[in-house]
């Protein structure tokens, strides 16, 4: 971020999407996009968020709130069935009409078992949440 000198634009993945980005990158660091599963300000679900934040005492990020869907898939798949196995839970969880609402919007999953979302992208801009001077803050489409 330093050598660039804002010479280009600077992009980013999920990699990047915490606190030392915002503390080490500054200034330097400033105006660059960020493509994320979730961020908390882009949330549908904003009881989850208010709650999760009452609980810790503090901002709720995307590791929580992908661990939270995580959880909760477990738990609706488990509930469908009456005797549950693994082998149960995978077969309910690829099932194509399996979907819940989570902290993230609907949870479904694609046919390979990975996770079908929409990214979100952020940028890092001035502001004063994360007590460094910079933030992430969704890009508005």
């Amino acid at each position: 971020m330093q050598a660039n000198k804002k010479r280009l634009p600077l992009l980013g993945n999920q990699t990047m999407y915490n606190f030392e980005t915002l503390q080490q990158g500054s200034a330097d660091a400033n105006g660059m996009i960020l493509s994320v599963a979730w961020h908390s300000g882009d949330n549908v679900d904003r009881v989850f968020t208010q709650e999760a934040q009452s609980q810790w005492g503090g901002n709720v990020g995307w590791r929580t709130a992908m661990a939270y869907d995580a959880t909760k898939a477990m738990v609706v798949g488990l509930e469908s069935e009456l005797k549950p196995t693994r082998q149960q839970l995978q077969a309910t969880l690829a099932n194509p009409d399996f979907a819940f609402p989570g902290a993230t919007g609907i949870v479904k999953f694609l046919p390979s078992g990975d996770r079908n979302l929409k990214g979100v992208l952020v940028k890092v801009e001035s502001g004063n949440q994360s007590g460094v001077g910079y933030d992430f803050a969704p890009v508005e489409p």
